[in-house]
């Protein structure tokens, strides 16, 4: 019985197994995209994005029906796979391949990506604004947002801007280019606009560039700035066009616009420019100069220190101005660079019409020690320019109106102009953040130059990532000779550096070879008066309550700088103050430089007196007082003043910093002091 049990049951095995069918080995599939095309549209334009796009498999099994398609843009809208361009710009579409398992889990199996450009249609020939009403979307416009944050939507032929951040003035900004301005003719620029919340905004006519200077101002040092109300309203202005420039444009900057950083919903419609008759020019040309130290036996030329724009003229030559140099009350011809001395430089410029402006300026003859370090990359040209070179340059890229090409020969840089274009910045050779400028430093720019005969070639230190922030640190200029001449220059960073940049600008000069070389950039050597002067400890300072009370002053060492904290204000400025003293053993003029950062607004007042006889004071007119305003709470604030001793001082100065009460509402606060320098200048 059990024998045949067993029997039986192998049997049964044996015909199951007979009865399995085989499985099939598991096969990898393959998937081939095809129709992912480039596509260019212009605003206005659909698109079907599934149109010609077809997905086979290695298997020759179409999956297109298990792709989606996915997109996150504000340049276009989509229903379903149908998207409407309403706004120039690139955006990527993704294209997902999702299989379906056995067990009912899908998974991506494939993902690739498609490029769409939109473009506004071409702008009608003679038409200074399009779509200014806005009812074409966002055709012809272009926006930016950069630092700031902004969504855009139309909303009964009107532009509805929703800022959820700013940044600088232009960020964000909303522009139209291709403005056929003619020069010599006045403009009207008129629109209408409302806001969920007052909002200044600043207004700006220009052409955008792709480098530095980054920007063309059609109407330079005339400062547009409106406060966009709630309800309704029609702005304008007006301006004169001075340059033959045709591709520029209107331009509406909605970031932080003198300290105003509001955040709210804008709508702008009936944008228009019109040509206007040109008005009776009464305003006085605008005279850009600030005071300047040279080095002792430096060689100077006043007219790189002087611009004159006027709105009517342009650009004011230097032969046309007047020009007076006292040196004290003694007028004299020139500037001597043989002796240390300090000299007033005074201009009057007269426009076409008459108008006259006169300003005036300090010129320093210092002397000055530099480290040895050089703060230029290769600036002895005795290296390659490597394949990441130090030394570039930039020409515009929107069109050939400019051609250049640098080599190193004999261990001078050789910058061949092949085509110039027709101005300074169309050729820029610049070196950029391979060395770090410090706020409150003093340096020293220093080349040799040779090239074509009379040519006048510019050069800049500045900020790369703002060139007006602070404006430029040094801009000149040189007028060139065939044999090396040195140029020297000195120079002072007033505002915190983002991009340590420097450049010369070769663009509309002769065509032809230029060389540069020991270009150098060194930190000045400063002795100063006062200890401590950063606060690396606070050894030497004393924070004096004075008759205020005790505890109403604290002075605490911080990660930069040191934090004076005040809790009470007397009624005499100096209850309570800060100080420090020390001894003057030298006749001569002094600097001053002080870095300070306050949470409330209120005047502070500073000090150099001589206690031990009678407190008399080294500054003219007995102190010297900051106000800091609503608008500079929180920012960096770098005061600067120089005063002259005329003999050695025999007992100790005391210099102070006093937060009494100085002015009515004065308050209590925290104050971060980031560096006091003193130091003699000549």
């Amino acid at each position: 019985m059990r024998k045949t049990f067993i029997a039986l049951s192998l049997f049964m095995l044996a015909l199951l197994a007979a009865c399995k069918k085989p499985q099939p080995e598991p096969v990898d599939v393959s998937y081939t995209f095809s129709g992912l095309t480039e596509v260019n549209m212009l605003i206005g334009d659909t698109l079907d994005l599934m149109e010609g796009v077809k997905i086979m498999g290695s298997d020759e099994v179409d999956y297109t029906d298990s792709v989606s398609v996915l997109l996150n843009s504000s340049s276009v809208t989509k229903e379903g796979n149908t998207i409407t361009a309403i706004a120039a710009g690139d955006l990527l579409v993704r294209y997902r391949l999702t299989i379906k398992g056995e067990d009912g889990a899908e998974t991506v199996a494939q993902e690739e990506h498609r490029k769409i450009i939109i473009t506004s249609p071409p702008k009608p020939e003679g038409e200074m604004i399009s779509n200014g009403d806005f009812s074409e979307g966002l055709a012809y416009w272009e926006t930016y947002s950069g630092a700031g944050a902004m969504t855009t939507e139309f909303e009964d032929n009107a532009l509805k801007i929703t800022l959820t951040a700013v940044g600088q003035a232009y960020e964000p900004r909303v522009t139209q280019m291709g403005v056929p301005f003619e020069k010599g003719k006045a403009y009207k620029v008129s629109y209408r606009a409302k806001a969920l919340a007052n909002k200044t905004i600043h207004l700006q006519v220009g052409e955008i560039l792709a480098n530095d200077p980054w920007f063309t101002d059609f109407k330079p040092g005339q400062k547009e700035v409106e406060v966009i109300t709630t309800e309704w309203a029609e702005y304008s202005y007006e301006f004169i066009m001075t340059l033959d420039n045709d591709r520029g444009g209107v331009l509406f900057e909605f970031g932080t616009v003198d300290g105003d950083d509001t955040k709210t919903t804008i709508w702008l419609t009936d944008v228009k420019v019109e040509e206007v008759a040109v008005s009776a020019d009464t305003e006085a040309p605008v005279i850009t100069v600030k005071d300047i130290e040279i080095l002792k036996d430096s060689t100077i030329n006043l007219s790189t220190y002087i611009y004159v724009f006027d709105k009517r003229d342009g650009e004011i030559a230097f032969a046309d101005l007047d020009i007076e140099i006292k040196k004290g009350e003694e007028v004299v011809q020139e500037i001597d660079t043989s002796k240390e001395a300090e000299y007033v430089v005074s201009v009057t410029a007269t426009d076409k019409a008459g108008n006259t402006a006169t300003e005036t300026f300090t010129v320093i003859v210092v002397s000055m020690d530099f480290k040895e370090e050089n703060l230029v990359v290769n600036g002895d040209f005795k290296a390659p320019i490597g394949e990441t070179p130090e030394w570039a340059t930039w020409v515009p890229d929107w069109d050939k109106i400019s051609e250049v090409a640098i080599d190193i020969v004999n261990e001078e840089l050789e910058i061949e102009v092949i085509q110039s274009g027709s101005e300074g910045w169309h050729i820029q050779l610049f070196q950029e953040g391979l060395f770090e400028l410090q706020e409150g430093k003093t340096y020293r720019f220093m080349f040799d130059i040779k090239g074509v005969v009379g040519q006048k070639v510019l050069f800049e230190v500045i900020d790369g990532v703002d060139s007006t922030n602070p404006v430029k640190y040094l801009a000149s200029e040189t007028i060139l000779t065939d044999e090396m001449q040195t140029v020297e220059m000195v120079f002072t960073v007033t505002k915190p550096v983002a991009l340590s940049k420097f450049l010369f600008m070769f663009g509309g000069l002769e065509v032809g070879k230029y060389y540069i070389d020991n270009v150098v950039i060194n930190e000045a050597v400063v002795q100063p008066l006062i200890v401590n002067s950063k606060f690396e400890a606070l050894d030497g300072w004393v924070a004096d309550h004075a008759g205020a009370g005790e505890g109403a002053i604290t002075l605490t060492k911080e990660d930069v700088g040191a934090k004076v904290t005040t809790t009470l204000v007397g009624d005499e400025p100096y209850q309570p103050h800060l100080l420090q003293e020390f001894t003057i053993n030298e006749a001569g003029t002094y600097n001053f430089k002080m870095i300070v950062n306050s949470n409330v607004a209120r005047t502070l007042r500073i000090n150099f007196t001589v206690p031990a006889e009678g407190y008399w004071s080294l500054l003219e007119g007995g102190s010297y007082d900051i106000i800091i305003t609503e608008e500079e709470v929180g920012k960096d604030i770098l005061v600067e003043i120089s005063f002259t001793v005329a003999a050695a001082i025999g007992n100790p100065v005391k210099f102070e910093v006093d937060f009494g009460k100085v002015a009515e509402g004065d308050q209590v606060g925290e104050f971060l002091l980031k560096e006091v320098l003193l130091y003699k200048l000549y």
